[in-house]
């Protein structure tokens, strides 16, 4: 699967897709850009960028925000990762966003991404098939709802996030009720 950044960094340049993704950027997108291993290095010695995950990189030295840690977790997690569970919800505008959670990251059952601090790693083998049609790749609002009921640590806690997510106006139980049908 392609990389769903690489239609931006050919049409932009590497320097606006660093802009456009807050000062965080990829090992892979540098390389994918042509820069050469040695060039990488250099703003990590001298520390203008500091690694935020292994291959991911803040090119500031300031403070990494609520909207960097998301993407830096997913730039992480590699090409085939997705937003899933509370933190595709709160991109979707189905939850309020929480800065003190863990970023929640989906990835296709076959592969394997070492685990980092604030960050949640499920695999799933429908991944493909539970994608909202949007870049940066994340679940689609029934899915995501569907995602955090499953790790829910009670019934009351699974019903008030159905209830948010239904008052916010972007899904609706008919969604959720058909998302879960299709669900193993």
């Amino acid at each position: 699967m392609e990389w769903w950044w690489r239609g931006p960094l050919q049409a932009k340049g590497i320097d606006a897709l660093i802009r456009d993704q807050g000062q965080i950027v990829s090992r892979a997108q540098l390389l994918a850009a042509g820069w050469p291993a040695d060039r990488i290095r250099g703003p990590l010695r001298n520390r203008r960028w500091r690694a935020v995950h292994p291959g991911v990189y803040a090119t500031h030295t300031g403070p990494i925000g609520y909207g960097e840690r998301l993407l830096a977790a997913l730039l992480y997690a590699g090409p085939e990762a997705a937003w899933s569970h509370y933190t595709a919800a709160e991109q979707l505008g189905l939850l309020k966003p929480d800065a003190n959670r863990p970023v929640f990251v989906t990835v296709p059952e076959r592969r394997k991404v070492r685990p980092q601090p604030g960050i949640v790693v499920h695999r799933d083998e429908h991944w493909a098939d539970r994608l909202a049609p949007v870049a940066p790749p994340r679940r689609t609002p029934a899915d995501a709802v569907l995602d955090i009921v499953g790790i829910s640590p009670s019934v009351d806690h699974a019903a008030a996030v159905i209830a948010e997510a239904c008052q916010s106006g972007r899904v609706v139980p008919a969604d959720i009720l058909s998302a879960l049908a299709g669900r193993d």
